[in-house]
């Protein structure tokens, strides 16, 4: 029997059950003691029989409806896992997509890149050879270098081994020279006039030389290629005064040593 079923009839034998009661009850007898306690007493029963089906009736509705709960969860548990394996896949299909057309649109750039880079070689003339250093004739680059100390001596702060401002700019001037060979060896000669001790001009003709020496590596000049020396007093190419003073023998030279 359905549960419907079960339903009507339980409330069909409950009408029944209260017509029986009332139909049955005599009201022109007495009432007396045992009378009520045997009708309370069947009453009692009966009613307790309902109950009894009632319980029975609502544990059977219960039991049906985890049934029909248990057999719905499963179903829902594996629509969401097919929903979130769905969003996966469709998460790993649009990074592939997307992937794809980079990977696209990178070739599409190098192929780009290649033909412009394709199209400048040939329209661009011929690759020039690396620079090579002139042809080195050491008596011209001598003479050149002479020349410029001939119109900028190199002079110093008064009785110091700083090179003047002025001089400044004929250091620069024989720094183009040498940066133009820079196979030359050369040599920065200190000197001085005979005034005051030997000993002494010939440490201030040193340090002299080797101010000018640290300004030629400052503008680009190799220092394995410069040897600075202070002669002091030793090679004058004038004759001093009485005083042992002159300017023409406090001169820096420059002098090539040799070709590396």
């Amino acid at each position: 029997m359905s549960l419907g079923k079960k339903i009507i009839f339980l409330l069909f034998m409950f009408v029944l059950l209260v017509v029986y009661s009332v139909n049955s009850f005599d009201y022109n007898k007495s009432l007396s003691e045992s009378t009520v306690k045997n009708e309370t007493s069947t009453i009692s029963n009966k009613f307790e029989l309902f109950i009894k089906t009632v319980n029975e009736i609502k544990v059977e509705i219960l039991e049906k409806f985890k049934e029909k709960n248990n057999e719905q969860t499963p179903v829902a548990l594996v629509q969401t896992e097919d929903v979130i394996a769905n969003d996966e896949v469709k998460e790993e299909t649009e990074e592939i997509t997307q992937e794809i057309k980079t990977e696209t649109l990178n070739i599409q750039v190098e192929e780009e890149i290649q033909v412009e880079q394709e199209i400048k070689e040939e329209n661009s003339p011929e690759v020039i050879e690396e620079k090579q250093e002139p042809e080195v004739d050491t008596k011209i680059i001598q003479e050149e270098i002479n020349t410029i100390l001939k119109d900028k001596k190199i002079i110093f702060e008064r009785r110091s081994t700083t090179i003047t401002k002025e001089s400044i700019l004929a250091v620069k001037d024989i720094a183009k020279i040498l940066n133009k060979y820079d196979s030359l060896m050369v040599e920065v000669a200190g000197h001085t006039d005979s005034r005051g001790k030997a000993s002494l001009n010939k440490k201030l003709s040193q340090l002299r030389a080797n101010s000018v020496r640290k300004a030629l590596i400052y503008y680009g000049i190799n220092k394995d290629r410069l040897t600075a020396m202070g002669y002091g007093e030793e090679f004058p190419i004038a004759k001093d005064d009485k005083n042992g003073l002159s300017l023409i023998n406090r001169r820096i030279e420059f002098n090539i040593v040799g070709v590396k």
